[in-house]
């Protein structure tokens, strides 16, 4: 079996960029492509945990950011930034960093948890629900607070920054910032939703890998 190690490693990696190519052009291809509710005057919720200046500021200056080059980079972000990337994720690292498997597994799993929990607990609004000329750029489901997306792209950063150059963790970092930016760009999160997230997504990370696992061995370059 050890013969066909190189050939099965050789088609895990295939089959990861060409999911994480698939993720990135089925953006385009739907962003802004549905219909919004609007919710008519008088069913706008009167308070909530993301009424303050700075957070409604930071809001419309990004999510009114709207040309076509930036159209583009987010709607490819929109959909790297789902749970469907963890496949190709997980993919590579089967290829490239097994001893890390264990720890990007159970750091998804605590940052679902403790998001999901977050969210039903908070019940916060999202933007579309009590502001007036939100662009929204993708579907919308309930509860805003905090960012499931933005979570899972810090928990899958900061999961593997451990051991890796600091090339590689600059760009887990940009990627993970690009996703929580993206969010309010397409005006379906506060700017504090996707702080929150990224917070929860850390957390995660910080706490399994200070749990009393077994070190995975460095990475090969």
């Amino acid at each position: 079996m050890q013969k066909y190690a190189p050939l099965f490693r050789t088609i895990l990696l295939v089959l990861a960029l060409l999911l994480l190519i698939a993720l990135a052009l089925r953006g385009p291809l739907e962003y802004g492509a549905f219909t919004v509710r609007l919710l008519p005057p008088g069913e706008h919720p009167s308070a909530s945990l993301e009424n303050f200046p700075l957070n409604l500021a930071a809001f419309r200056w990004l999510n009114g950011l709207a040309s076509p080059p930036l159209d583009l980079l987010f709607a490819a972000c929109w959909f790297l930034g789902n749970g469907l990337v963890l496949i190709p994720v997980l993919l590579l690292l089967i290829v490239y960093r097994p001893g890390k498997i264990k720890y990007f597994l159970a750091t998804v799993a605590l940052e679902t948890v403790l998001a999901q929990v977050i969210k039903h607990l908070a019940e916060q609004p999202r933007p579309l629900a009590w502001l007036d000329e939100v662009r929204v750029l993708h579907p919308l489901y309930a509860n805003s607070f905090p960012s499931g997306d933005a979570a899972m792209a810090f928990a899958v950063a900061c999961a593997l920054l451990p051991g890796e150059s600091r090339w590689w963790k600059a760009g887990l970092l940009v990627y993970a910032a690009l996703i929580a930016i993206e969010r309010v760009y397409a005006g379906v999160h506060f700017p504090l939703d996707v702080t929150a997230g990224a917070l929860v997504g850390a957390l995660s990370a910080g706490i399994i890998w200070r749990l009393p696992w077994r070190r995975p061995s460095p990475p090969r370059p």
